[in-house]
């Protein structure tokens, strides 16, 4: 056990709050950002066997949990290692958020809260337990020690991202029933995991995320009733044959007040075979949405109630449910979607080609075989660009995109731009392998077409659309890493390919793939990691240096470099924080030995009034730290006009600010005519002073209403077509899948064979014909895309992309009115700055 004052990593230890099977939690303060967290400390060797990976698929599991932002998801802060004193080996851990409230337990048999407010805890479990499964994973202990309810009243998941086995399958009862059952229950109603156990996770069978909804149809059943549905008596083996066996009594039998149709929903989930279960959790919230609960009789006419166990700290609850089984990754394909778009079949007979499916629809359709349906390409969500010849060929090759096409008037604009890239790309190849001439010349060359769908209004819905009906292989877009991760499980499940040209958040490269498969994610545009190794370069070469200089420097022994990083509470964001931590070097050593002369802050824009309260204590604590330099990801001008305006008028130095990507277009006006703020602003930005760049926004503007300039331009979904178009015609003849074409991206890159030379192609109309003509000959293609380098590193699916540093350009009347290049820039490959400062 550890001690109040140890320290682990960056984290010191306040109180122990209890220990168990697998570890010890601790409440802990984390000095760099000054919070406190819940510490669990682990005891995972990679000796003892977990589900056959030991700690290392521990630690990636729950890196992937931490992936999650979901507000009923216990937010996990970081995941790592460290050797603590006395030690030989690592220790894994992970620090969590520290929530007070009390564990659901506490609610089981309470008269005090009435049916509407159960029901929407079991919402939200629901919702959490689906975003999981959107990953792979299966909590596989779902129980309600394992729920707590913190003091607002928000219901939060605990404890995902841990495997072990914990459980005996019911084919080990040859061997001693009373003994082997004894191990994994007691007589006492809160004893353990089997309680709500589904029958194929007891018989050791592959389970996926209607395992955990049986359980969740066991604590929803146990909330509502005030009793299991296998009733009091839970000896061992007449527990093991009512899971196996019995049908619960109905739920409106037991339980008053209820809704007509809760009881159905939860019985649909207590089902005994998995196939009977609904397909996901969040088909289980979709079914109990609409239907409102009646709160005239409360909680107190269930028929018998449990004794609630009440907890103070969320920690504690922790601490219970340590020696239980966890999270594992599915290891069954997901549950198919059960809410496809309905398409009505031909009245006359099951079609054979998309020729008879346009003739019999008025809108773009085209024929499913081998079911011999005809489906609508279109919906109210989703637009068809295509050559009408694609429309009728039967060897189209349908691709999706996923971008903002409804919603805020910004947004909206950038969608727009981004559905008119790609179609620019699907025209350049009509217009070439397309045309008449060339299918006489080339053969078989395969028409493609895009179905773009609004991702704002109804995203799932959306891409059940893409998936399930119009079957694409690969979609493009997508407006966050966040919504991929959310649509990953059904996605992944279906092998569809997703490149995303949108997000850069640092996440995409954490998603995982399937065991033996491809992986199914892609970046057409940088990865926003790739900024800080700019910031990494250009704080100590450029700003540092400037403030050693002259003679009354800023810097000197007895005044060290001071910096702050000040970032909103995004979980696409932590990773950008924590590289920046890593990547800087400044009083000629790392972040860490720098201690007290670095601090990261942290304010939520999404709290009550768009985070005032926390933005103000953010600007005290920069005022009070008083740091050199200011490196922002939070895309804000509030911040800085705070700090800046407060900032004392007769101090020795105002910081420099620094953005993690181009300033920030509030900034200007700020800025004015000010030469002094005006060189102390500065950005970092992929950079966009290339030729394939400067033609491809000739190409766009000579083309839409909507002109765009270099900076603004949407080329990386210019540059997802070219990419998955050669990829369709790497595969030649072959099935175009989404791994087929995940695979076919290894002819898209530089090759390291120098038997096997690459021929150099940039997107472009101009390099169709060599292209074509080189990968159907067997061969592969360097290619060069619009908004970047695509030199993929083929094991994350990302391209190194030089970045820009930018500072603050002047109009004729001296005023700031844009980010302008520098002249600096960082070189991605070689990581290091070349060029030199020539700001105005």
């Amino acid at each position: 056990m550890l001690a109040p004052g140890d320290v682990v990593d960056r984290y010191t230890i306040l109180a122990a709050l209890g220990e168990g099977g697998m570890g010890a939690v601790y409440h802990a303060r984390d000095e760099r950002l000054e919070r406190d967290v819940a510490l669990k400390i682990l005891r995972i060797d990679d000796d003892v066997e977990v589900e056959g990976e030991g700690a290392a698929r521990v630690l990636r599991e729950a890196r992937m949990v931490a992936a999650l932002a979901h507000p009923n998801i216990i937010t996990i802060y970081e995941v790592g290692e460290v050797t603590l004193p006395g030690a030989t080996s690592p220790t894994a851990y992970l620090a969590m958020e520290l929530v007070r409230g009390k564990a659901l337990r506490a609610y089981v048999g309470d008269p005090s809260v009435d049916v509407a407010q159960r029901i929407a805890w079991l919402v939200e479990v629901a919702d959490a337990l689906g975003a999981v499964h959107a990953l792979g994973l299966v909590h596989r202990d779902v129980k309600p020690e394992n729920v707590m309810i913190r003091d607002d009243g928000r219901a939060k998941v605990l404890d995902f991202g841990i495997a072990r086995r914990a459980h005996v399958p019911v084919h080990a009862l040859s061997k001693s029933a009373a003994q082997v059952l004894s191990t994994i229950t007691s007589n006492a109603p809160t004893a353990g995991t089997p309680l709500y156990m589904a029958p194929e996770q007891m018989a050791n069978e592959p389970l996926d995320g209607r395992t955990d909804q049986f359980a969740w149809g066991v604590v929803a059943y146990e909330l509502l009733a005030g009793e299991l549905p296998w009733g009091e008596d839970v000896a061992a083996v007449r527990l093991v044959a009512a899971i196996l066996a019995k049908v619960p009594a109905r739920l409106d039998e037991q339980a008053l007040g209820l809704a007509p149709g809760i009881a159905d929903v939860i019985a649909r989930t207590l089902a005994k075979s998995p196939a009977a279960r609904f397909p996901t959790m969040r088909d289980v919230s979709a079914a109990l949405a609409p239907i409102a609960p009646i709160a005239e009789k409360p909680a107190t006419h269930a028929k018998r109630s449990l004794r609630a166990t009440p907890l103070a700290l969320v920690a504690v609850a922790l601490v219970g449910v340590l020696g239980a089984a966890f999270a594992l990754r599915a290891r069954a394909p997901s549950s198919p979607a059960s809410s496809a778009v309905a398409i009505a079949p031909s009245a006359r007979a099951q079609c054979r080609t998309n020729v008879e499916c346009s003739r019999a629809h008025d809108g773009p359709s085209i024929c499913q075989r081998p079911e011999g349906r005809c489906v609508s390409l279109a919906t109210p969500a989703c637009t068809v660009h295509a050559d009408p010849a694609a429309l009728d060929s039967d060897d189209t090759v349908w691709l999706g995109a996923m971008l903002p096409l409804s919603g805020e008037e910004e947004k909206r604009l950038r969608g727009r731009q981004n559905a008119q890239a790609s179609d620019l790309a699907r025209r350049d190849f009509d217009a070439t392998i397309g045309s008449k001439g060339a299918q006489g010349t080339l053969g078989r060359a395969r028409r493609i077409g895009i179905v773009a769908c609004d991702d704002v209004a109804d995203a799932a819905g959306s891409a059940r659309h893409l998936v399930d009906t119009v079957r694409v292989p690969a979609i493009l877009g997508f407006r966050s890493g966040q919504e991929l991760i959310d649509l990953s499980g059904d996605l992944f499940g279906h092998d569809v390919l997703a490149v995303a040209s949108l997000s850069t958040s640092p996440l995409l490269t954490t998603i995982p793939h399937r065991d033996g498969q491809p992986r199914l994610v892609w970046r057409t545009t940088y990865g926003a990691v790739q900024a800080t190794g700019a910031v990494g370069a250009f704080v100590p070469e450029v700003i540092e240096r400037d403030l050693r200089r002259g003679p009354a420097p800023l810097l000197d022994a007895s005044h060290p470099m001071k910096i702050a990083v000040v970032r909103t509470k995004d979980r696409d964001l932590s990773p950008l924080a924590e590289a920046l931590f890593d990547t800087l070097r400044f009083n000629g050593k790392s972040a860490l030995d720098n201690g007290a002369s670095y601090r990261e802050l942290v304010w939520d824009a999404a709290a009550p009034d768009h985070g005032a309260a926390d933005l103000a204590a953010a600007a005290d604590a920069l005022l009070g730290f008083a740091p050199h330099v200011i490196v922002s990801t939070a895309g804000d001008a509030t911040l800085v006009r705070k700090v800046e305006d407060l900032w004392p008028r007769d101090a020795r130095h105002r910081p420099r600010w620094v953005e993690l990507a181009a300033m920030h277009v509030d900034l200007f006006p700020f800025i004015g005519r000010d030469r002094d703020r005006r060189r102390r602003f500065f950005g970092v930005t992929t950079s966009t002073s290339t030729q394939a760049n400067a033609r491809f926004v000739l190409h766009y503007n000579e083309a839409f209403d909507d002109k765009v300039t270099r900076d603004s331009s949407p080329s990386s979904a210019y540059d997802a077509f070219y990419l998955l178009a050669y990829a369709v015609y790497a595969l030649g003849d072959g099935a175009v899948t989404g791994p087929a074409l995940s695979r076919a991206m290894a002819r898209l890159v530089p090759s390291t064979d120098p038997t096997k030379p690459t021929k150099s192609v940039d997107v472009g109309i101009a390099g169709i014909f060599d292209a074509f003509n080189t990968l159907r000959g067997g061969g592969a293609i360097d290619l060069d895309g619009a908004a970047g380098p695509l030199d993929f590193d083929l094991s994350i699916g990302e391209s190194p992309f030089d970045q820009d540093i930018v500072c603050v350009g002047i109009d004729d009347r001296g005023g700031a009115n844009a980010s302008v290049e520098s002249g600096l820039v960082y070189d991605a490959r070689a990581q290091k700055l070349r060029g030199t400062m020539k700001c105005p």
